[in-house]
């Protein structure tokens, strides 16, 4: 199903904001997840009490050991958090398709989403008007809606694959160990 029966308030509410037709559409109600909230407590919970302890008897306050200790010991599970929210993003092709109208905001995936619908809907009006079947319409067709597809998915995914590499390091749990001696 297309529309939600949360769709309708949810553009009354960005509506309310002047978030539509505004590039703060695609940012500012992304800003949280709760799940993404219940990733990161879980993963400072798995940080062990001494290495704060230790860091109070250094001197360092609530905020010092918060910036020197948590968050570089945080990389991976921000870099992982970050990598969902990008491919979340870049594949979104709903927001931009019924909350932005203006063609220079549009993203990406939504104007190869449209791409997509015209080359099926050509097809169906070949086949209809000329009375063809499927195959005799796909042979008039220059371009068949197969290869836009397949186009469309090497367009979407190579990006991804080139910034994948770079945060792969990050996966990798293996930041705490033996950073605690007992």
């Amino acid at each position: 199903m297309l529309f939600s029966g949360g769709m309708i308030p949810y553009y009354m509410l960005l509506k309310s904001l002047h978030l539509t037709n505004t590039i703060w559409v695609y940012i500012i109600p992304s800003l949280y997840s709760a799940w993404n909230l219940i990733i990161m407590r879980t993963f400072f919970q798995q940080i062990h009490p001494s290495l704060e302890e230790s860091a109070r008897m250094d001197g360092y306050n609530d905020f010092a050991i918060f910036m020197r200790i948590i968050m570089p010991l945080s990389k991976p599970v921000i870099a992982v958090i970050a990598l969902f929210n990008a491919v979340g993003h870049w594949n979104d092709w709903f927001t931009g398709a019924f909350y932005v109208r203006s063609a220079k905001l549009r993203p990406l995936s939504t104007l190869l989403q449209e791409m997509l619908t015209r080359a099926e809907a050509m097809r169906s009006k070949l086949e209809s008007a000329a009375g063809m079947n499927q195959y005799d319409a796909l042979e008039k067709m220059q371009v068949t809606g197969d290869s836009m597809k397949m186009a469309t998915i090497i367009i979407v995914v190579a990006p991804i694959i080139i910034i994948y590499p770079f945060i792969q390091k990050y996966f990798a749990q293996g930041v705490m160990i033996g950073s605690i001696k007992e």
